[in-house]
């Protein structure tokens, strides 16, 4: 049965799913912390920090098997022996996990932080496996079946922690559960939608075993690439744990939430455009990157316009959280270079083949945010620096990897970038020293001079983009 859908359908199934997750991202960002507290938030947080790290022992698989097989047919992935795979997978995710569960009490300094670290070892194995199934997915572009999986997730998530909340529910460890049941049953169905590509025949076991040593070695790079990322804001929350305690923690979290929830979509397109960029010829590569990058970056520097009143709005919803709630027009900024980060520089350099590339760039990255958050949070104790040398970082880290792609696409720097950067630069500047309102006046002006300026080449990437987008099947 053949499940290859065009470029726009993918879209569609993606941007859809993506937009389930938001809306649960939502509820979970705003609805919890109004209800719970800052104390059982901050725990709450601390296990979908812990959570988020979970795929780290796989050392690639999924990501080298997504390289690997990425634009094959059905039947030519089944072929590479994924089930048996899968199963290997389990196996080990399985030891893991148990080797937390026992050594969690010697891992935390309160019940509290046990417990999550023991909650964290049990979703992990529904992560690790879930993961791979859903990347085999993507391999296949079967984003119909992964939009399938990621709403009923969400949906289930949100409607037992709805009751749950509803009925007067308010430890977080229950909401935990919640989470480890949703991952369970969406892998569940999972692999029921990918049954033909999880065919498990024992007798290929050589055959498998040297696939996952392939998709170890292949994907081991992205994955370390992957996992230096996440740590550039990881360091900076583990060190605001530990300096300033779990409800200083789950104040920032929520802040970082919510600019989370700004690059969904973005993220959306992202999933589809890898296999899609696999397909085209070399050639029309660099043409398309304009195409992507002056209609992203536009767009995404008009949401920096509505940061204050964001900011405005949750403050009066969430007045406990001020401490982390205030800092949200500082750090908004970080979609600007991640949705370009995730969207366009990660999926052309993957799909050139250049890991080690991105790999360097991110532990570079990592390499100063450890730095900058020994500093402003170890040495200074202050949240404020800390904050900004985030944005500082991820905003280094794009322009460092945005240069080397432009140089081996053989296309000339946009002039538009210092722009934008200059932009941000001036968002943060004036949301540190002015009123909100006097702030968000001045950005306003700012962006409309942009616009004005370079209408020429927005409009005309824009038209292209679209022209490119109904030509792709």
């Amino acid at each position: 049965m053949p499940h290859r859908q065009s470029f726009k359908s993918n879209v569609l199934h993606a941007i859809i799913s993506n937009f389930s997750v938001a809306v649960v991202s939502a509820m979970a960002t705003l609805v919890i912390p109004k209800l719970v507290g800052v104390e059982q938030y901050g725990y709450w947080q601390l296990f979908v920090f812990y959570s988020s790290y979970v795929l780290l022992i796989q050392f690639g698989v999924s990501g080298g098997a997504n390289l690997r097989y990425a634009g094959l047919e059905r039947s030519e992935i089944a072929a590479r022996a994924v089930g048996l795979q899968a199963l290997f997978l389990v196996a080990f995710a399985a030891l893991v996990s148990v080797l937390f569960l026992w050594l969690a009490p010697s891992l935390a300094s309160s019940p509290e932080r046990v417990g999550v670290i023991r909650l964290t070892a049990l979703v992990g194995l529904a992560i690790n496996v879930r993961h791979f199934v859903l990347m085999q997915m993507q391999s296949a572009s079967d984003f119909k079946a992964y939009s399938r999986v990621a709403i009923g997730d969400r949906v289930l998530f949100a409607s037992v922690l709805t009751a749950l909340l509803l009925l007067g529910v308010r430890d977080f460890v229950w909401f935990a559960w919640v989470e480890i049941f949703a991952k369970v049953l969406s892998l569940l169905v999972a692999v029921i939608l990918t049954r033909d590509i999880l065919s498990v025949d024992f007798r290929e076991w050589k055959l498998a075993f040297r696939e996952l040593l392939k998709n170890v070695y292949v994907g081991s790079k992205l994955s370390l690439a992957s996992t230096s990322n996440m740590l550039i804001l990881g360091v900076s929350r583990f060190l605001i744990d530990r300096v300033f305690g779990v409800a200083v923690f789950g104040a920032i979290s929520l802040t970082l939430n919510v600019t989370t929830l700004f690059m969904v979509f973005v993220n959306a397109v992202g999933l589809v455009l890898f296999p899609a960029l696999r397909r085209l010829g070399a050639d029309r590569l660099p043409g398309l990157y304009g195409a992507i990058r002056i209609p992203l970056s536009s767009s995404l520097l008009v949401v920096l316009a509505f940061s204050f009143p964001i900011a405005h709005l949750i403050n009066l919803w969430l007045p406990q959280f001020e401490i982390g709630t205030q800092y949200i027009p500082l750090l908004l900024p970080i979609i600007v270079f991640e949705s370009r980060m995730g969207l366009l520089v990660n999926q052309y350099l993957k799909t050139l083949r250049r890991e080690n590339l991105l790999l360097g760039v991110n532990l570079a990255a990592l390499a100063v945010s450890v730095c900058l958050s020994f500093v402003t949070v170890y040495l200074l104790e202050d949240l404020h620096l800390a904050v900004v040398s985030i944005v500082v970082v991820l905003g280094l880290r794009a322009i460092v990897a945005e240069v080397a792609l432009v140089r081996i696409l053989g296309i000339s720097l946009p002039s538009v970038m210092w722009v934008e950067i200059g932009l941000v630069g001036c968002a943060i500047l004036m949301h540190s020293t002015l009123d909100g309102v006097v702030a968000t006046g001045a950005f306003v002006v700012l962006l409309l001079g942009y616009f004005a300026f370079f209408r020429r080449p927005i409009v005309a990437n824009s038209m292209e983009l679209f022209r490119v987008l109904r030509r792709t099947k």
